[in-house]
């Protein structure tokens, strides 16, 4: 008996560390890719928190903001879109989510009537098995119920089958990789294109969508009917024809009109907004990043306004000040710091990306660094000028041509800043309240051979121009590496 039970203790022992081994390997293989991918940090989250789940593809990823909601209005929400997330994948996502919160209401944006698919792309089904639970019962049921005939699906059930070539590759940070979780599943980027002119376009009544989005549609809303669950379809606006092909406009009119049709059949609410960028508030010059997608200023509009649509379609509580839900003003702060992170590591305006340093220069914990490489004409507009003066940079006028040109300022105070523009060349080299600096700075008589190292991460100029490292004091990492040309902000280099 002894001997029996010995070898059961050794076979749970054994079956126990096989799954934290699989568990560790799970995320020590799978890329950690914040943008497009379902986030994990919403199964970190306690059950029953959210009150609005959002699904869909990167254009609600990328055009509704948790934090904005909550802000505006109290609104507890999660946002579980992903890349070309199609209506089989939304399902799904849905049907493990439901589970978990409970939620009051669910906004399923259908952006892309047209897939003939349960999946487009087979790394679109790994945005989304990747990230959950492992040994999750939905992950299972997702992989089994949209799998392909022609596709291995043990590469979604396995995926450091997928990914085992990056084993000689991995890092520490790598395998012991956390997602901040700070935008709630949103994807913030800053910058932004003039997505032209509009024009309205008639939608073609005859339009159908194709029988695979319709199934999983209604199955859509079965769930939700059988689980008590607001169901809300919404199309969000694109900014067209403008920068898109003469028949992608057309034809996202006709699917956002389509699905209207099929909501209006089954008696579930609709909001097709896709033509409404105007009556939005939403300007194509700067609220868009390819007419198609909404930038950071243009999802915070259209956030604050549906907020209040979603507030009059259903009773939902105002989570601020509440008992149960600190957390969400505790991560809010939090999503103001990585916010500030995010539009400086992305912005491409020069006017906006000087206005959101402003924003924050002498509130967080960053430190700036400045050098002029060779001929610093380009990049001293008028614009450029004024937005460093406003940083208390007092050389600026003298700094443009070709000079060199070094300034350094920590948590809003300049330390340093090139004032003898008689040198060909100029060199810094401190340490800022323990943070080392070596900023060298040779005009285009010298070579432009410029250089910043900031602790001890040496950054690749791109210049001629002004270039510029952000530093972050609080993780140690860099925030931006830059420089100015013109009237755009070119984040094209980082650490040697």
């Amino acid at each position: 008996m002894k001997s029996i039970a010995k070898r059961i203790v050794t076979y749970i022992l054994f079956l126990i560390i096989l799954a934290l081994t699989a568990g560790f390997f799970f995320r020590a293989f799978t890329p950690d890719d914040g943008n497009y991918v379902l986030p994990r940090d919403f199964y970190r989250k306690d059950k029953d928190r959210f009150d609005v789940l959002f699904l869909g593809t990167s254009k609600i990823k990328q055009g509704v903001f948790p934090m904005t909601l909550y802000n505006e209005y109290g609104i507890s929400s999660y946002n579980l879109g992903t890349g070309d997330q199609t209506a089989a994948l939304s399902y799904y996502v849905l049907k493990d989510a439901i589970e978990r919160q409970h939620p009051k209401m669910v906004v399923l944006e259908v952006g892309m009537g047209d897939y003939q698919t349960t999946y487009e792309g087979t790394e679109d089904l790994h945005y989304i098995t990747d990230n959950m639970p492992f040994f999750s019962k939905s992950r299972y049921e997702m992989i089994r119920g949209v799998g392909k005939e022609e596709d291995d699906l043990t590469r979604f059930l396995f995926p450091w089958y997928e990914y085992h070539s990056r084993w000689t590759n991995l890092t520490e940070e790598e395998v012991i990789h956390e997602d901040s979780g700070a935008a709630y599943g949103s994807w913030i980027l800053a910058q932004g294109r003039d997505s032209g002119y509009f024009e309205p376009v008639t939608p073609d009544t005859t339009y159908e969508l194709p029988e695979i989005v319709t199934e999983y549609m209604e199955k859509t809303v079965q769930l939700c009917e059988e689980t008590g669950t607001k169901l809300v379809f919404l199309t969000l606006p694109v900014f067209g024809p403008g920068l898109l092909t003469d028949n992608l406009y057309p034809q996202r009119i006709n699917e956002s009109y389509a699905v209207e049709r099929f909501a209006n059949a089954h008696h579930i609410s609709c909001l097709n907004l896709i033509d409404k960028t105007t009556s939005l508030g939403l300007d194509c010059t700067t609220d868009t990043l390819d007419g198609m997608h909404l930038n950071l200023s243009g999802a915070e509009k259209f956030s604050a306004v549906l907020g209040k649509e979603l507030k009059g379609l259903c009773d939902l509580p105002d989570r601020r000040e509440e008992q149960g839900y600190a957390f969400l003003e505790k991560d809010y702060e939090s999503y103001l710091h990585f916010r500030a992170r995010q539009s400086l590591a992305t912005d491409n305006r020069t006017a906006s990306y000087f206005a959101r340093m402003l924003e924050t220069y002498d509130t967080d914990n960053y430190l700036y660094v400045f050098v002029a490489s060779g001929d610093t004409t380009p990049s001293m507009t008028d614009t450029v000028k004024a937005s460093l003066k406003a940083l208390g940079l007092a050389n600026v006028d003298s700094a443009a041509g070709n000079h060199a040109y070094i300034a350094v300022i920590d948590r809003g105070n300049v330390v340093y800043e090139t004032s003898d523009f008689s040198l060909t060349s100029d060199l810094y080299e401190e340490k800022v309240d323990g943070v080392s600096v070596l900023a060298l700075s040779r005009s285009a008589e010298e070579g432009s051979g410029s250089q910043i190292i900031v602790d001890l991460n040496n950054y690749d100029l791109q210049g001629p121009g002004l270039n510029i490292v952000v530093f972050d004091r609080e993780n140690g990492k860099k925030v931006d590496a830059s420089y100015v040309a013109g009237d755009e902000i070119l984040h094209k280099y980082g650490e040697e």
